[in-house]
């Protein structure tokens, strides 16, 4: 570990709440879609998918599973440890901050994306949908914050 994580900001705190919260609940949403595809265990109805490419709730749960469930737990991970590893390094989407906080932002971009999609493609059927695009959108913001840009600048 590089970092003295005794001394994160609130604002990172937060994101990794933030994180934490996208990760779990998109483990367990991808899951669900994943044991039951019809989606009614979500309260979700397959006339739902009418329109779309989905004949069943499989593609979104993966989709869910991986993206809004196993990267947000890498991308916690990550920001808590600041892991030295040379062969992510070009994952950086800025000269001066470490990798886990460029994938930190590509995570609330997906998330607010995927969030738009999910309500242009199925319209709103639960309230998660909001809560998730509310959940992009902070981290976005808390991602960006100063304090936040400061812990993971690179000298």
């Amino acid at each position: 570990m590089e970092s003295n994580n005794r001394h994160l900001p609130v604002s990172l705190w937060l994101l990794m709440a933030c994180n934490l919260l996208l990760g779990l609940g998109g483990i367990a949403g991808g899951l669900a879609m994943l044991f039951d595809p019809s989606g009614s265990s979500l309260g979700l109805s397959l006339s739902s998918l009418s329109g779309t490419p989905f004949r069943d709730y499989v593609l979104p749960g993966t989709f869910i599973f991986l993206v809004m469930g196993v990267f947000p737990l890498f991308v916690v991970y990550s920001l808590w440890t600041k892991p030295v590893w040379s062969n992510l390094d070009y994952l950086e989407f800025m000269d001066h901050e470490h990798w886990s906080w460029s994938m930190s932002l590509l995570l609330s971009v997906l998330v607010i994306l995927w969030s738009g999609l999910e309500f242009i493609l199925f319209g709103y059927q639960t309230p998660i949908q909001i809560a998730v695009a509310l959940l992009g959108l902070l981290s976005l913001a808390l991602a960006v914050l100063q304090p936040v840009r400061q812990f993971y600048a690179e000298d």
